[in-house]
């Protein structure tokens, strides 16, 4: 599974995401294959050279979920096994069931992935897990921070922009966030800049910090004006001056329609 290049959007297997959750997952787990069966039968349809359907893929999933939910030793291994071969396929779809149990452990491991500089593969497989949780805590939004200020591989930039969920956090820490942020606004990567001034938008305490975002108005990327079309309108902090520019993109009949329709 890979993420889709919209705001916002996930291409993780969305249709397996809701899939086992809630009491009638746990009950209905009772008698089900153990998590390691369920696993090997995950890896042989992701064996290389197969293209497994999702018809195939959610009946694991939502079993594999049913069983992390109701066994604790299940979801210990399960822990362990994603660890294994976090950055891999295996590791994509495993990510599903445990980031949708929001368990603390899960956590755990998915900030110690977030820890290693090494390997960018694994680094993005925890911010990806990360992502899923979407645990509101100082601890994940900091470790967030740290990658987008350290990091110089654009699909890890991006994986952190996502992981990075907007939530009200204490003032220092809001200001750091936007400090991270604002570089990325002039990224080499038109992803990261778009994503970043997505979330200066979200992040930002007053209109001066929207000033990355007011200069993307003008990148030569289409993709990129339009995030800062979006940050700037949905922004609780814009000033006049970048209300009157947005109304300007909109009347310029030269201005792509995808920006103009944002």
């Amino acid at each position: 599974p890979a993420r889709a290049a919209g705001a916002g959007e996930h291409g993780h297997a969305e249709a397996a995401e809701g899939e086992g959750e809630g009491e009638g997952a746990v009950a209905g787990a009772v008698g089900l294959p153990t998590a390691r069966e369920l696993v090997a039968a995950l890896e042989a349809i992701l064996a290389p050279g197969s293209e497994p359907s999702a018809e195939e893929l959610e009946p694991i999933l939502a079993r594999l979920h049913a069983r992390l939910a109701l066994n604790p030793e299940d979801l210990a291994w399960a822990i362990d096994r994603f660890r294994e071969v976090a950055g891999g396929p295996l590791g994509a779809w495993l990510a599903i069931p445990l980031g949708n149990l929001k368990d603390p452990e899960v956590e755990t491991i998915a900030l110690a992935l977030v820890g290693e500089k090494g390997d960018s593969a694994r680094r993005l497989a925890g911010l990806e897990l990360l992502d899923r949780l979407d645990i509101d805590a100082a601890e994940t939004r900091a470790a967030v921070v740290t990658v987008l200020r350290e990091d110089g591989s654009p699909a890890v930039l991006a994986g952190a922009l996502y992981a990075l969920h907007a939530s009200p956090a204490d003032p220092v820490q809001v200001r750091e966030t936007v400090a991270a942020l604002a570089p990325l606004g002039a990224h080499g990567d038109p992803e990261v800049r778009r994503r970043a001034v997505v979330a200066l938008g979200e992040w930002a305490p007053d209109a001066a910090a929207l000033a990355p975002v007011m200069r993307a108005l003008s990148d030569g990327a289409p993709e990129v004006r339009a995030g800062a079309a979006f940050a700037i309108g949905s922004a609780r902090v814009a000033s006049a001056d970048a209300v009157a520019e947005l109304q300007r993109m909109v009347a310029d009949e030269r201005e792509d329609w995808g920006v103009r329709e944002v």
